[in-house]
């Protein structure tokens, strides 16, 4: 008899709606606590890389400003040696070689699937018909030698440093960084819906990239270069 009391104690408390209420209360408690902090780790995700993608597009751009700000003084330096135009011309190239060289470390970075955080840079940096890195080396080896140059002896350097500083930025650096900015911001864009835009699989793109996304992404500028509609020269 005993026993027989013990299991409809038992089958009672199974079935007891109070219990099976408090039960549910704190599954859905539970899954709301999860479903939130899976929220704040997206939204902290997605401000932390918009906030790199910001700084990397300025990085571009500063290159592209200072670098046009060097063309404009060393011309004027060359003619009048006015030792203002030659205090910018070394804060401009200091300020262009620190944007270059952030714009390499972060190109060498990879995220979490071990792939390079942005292979649309990459491409216009290092791949033909673009190569932005190896121009801007060049440039910058070209205003170290416009600075170093002797004023009595070396002027004709001087003149040829600034020539061929022009012909590479207008020719192939400013073109290209254009590109690079372009590339990059649609390559960001993209990457939060290269899968699906209205489900979360479209956002979690933003840490999970398809591997032809950026590949894709790039193909209409290089089809604007090919057909002439970009001033992009080889």
């Amino acid at each position: 008899m005993a026993v027989n009391k013990t299991k409809k104690k038992k089958k009672a408390a199974k079935g007891d709606p109070t219990k099976l209420l408090t039960k549910a209360y704190i599954l859905a408690f539970a899954l709301i606590a999860l479903v939130s902090m899976s929220g704040h780790y997206v939204t902290a995700g997605i401000s932390a890389q918009q906030k790199v993608s910001s700084e990397v597009a300025y990085q571009i751009n500063k290159q592209r400003t200072e670098m046009q700000q060097i063309l404009s003084y060393a011309p004027h330096y060359d003619r009048l040696g006015d030792a203002l135009d030659l205090r910018f011309i070394y804060q401009s190239l200091r300020e262009v070689e620190d944007s270059h060289n952030f714009i390499l470390n972060y190109m060498e970075e990879k995220n979490l699937l071990g792939k390079h955080k942005s292979n649309a840079l990459r491409r216009v940096y290092y791949d033909p018909p673009y190569t932005a890195a190896d121009h801007i080396n060049k440039y910058l080896k070209d205003a170290n030698t416009f600075l170093n140059a002797n004023e009595q002896s070396d002027g004709e350097e001087r003149k040829r440093a600034i020539e061929d500083m022009d012909l590479y930025y207008n020719s192939f650096i400013k073109p290209a960084l254009e590109l690079a900015t372009d590339s990059y911001q649609t390559e960001f864009a993209a990457r939060r819906y290269c899968f699906d835009p209205s489900g979360f699989a479209g956002r979690g793109c933003l840490y999970f990239p398809s591997a032809d996304c950026s590949y894709r992404e790039l193909q209409p500028y290089d089809e604007e270069i090919r057909a002439g509609r970009r001033p992009y020269r080889s």
